[in-house]
């Protein structure tokens, strides 16, 4: 079974280096918002990002706040 993520909806990503970069600039040109964890200030994907979560990638609360935006996610980390 397989579910489709229409466009509009928020993806979440895990990791907000080059590779994340890419994933936002492809998701966004087909019409998602992307919300990157990462507890860096500034990094590659949080510029371009539609919303930064700066935390922890463990921290409870960033989390569950990146599970209820987004309606899938996926990491990156080299």
């Amino acid at each position: 079974m397989s579910t489709v993520v229409p466009p509009g909806a928020w993806l979440g990503l895990l990791g907000g280096g080059q590779l994340g970069r890419m994933f936002c600039m492809a998701a966004q040109s087909l019409g998602y918002k992307v919300v990157v964890l990462d507890p860096a200030a500034e990094g590659p994907a949080t510029g371009v990002a539609d919303r930064h979560l700066r935390a922890d990638y463990l921290d409870p609360g960033a989390l569950a706040e990146l599970a209820a935006l987004a309606r899938a996610a996926t990491t990156e980390f080299e």
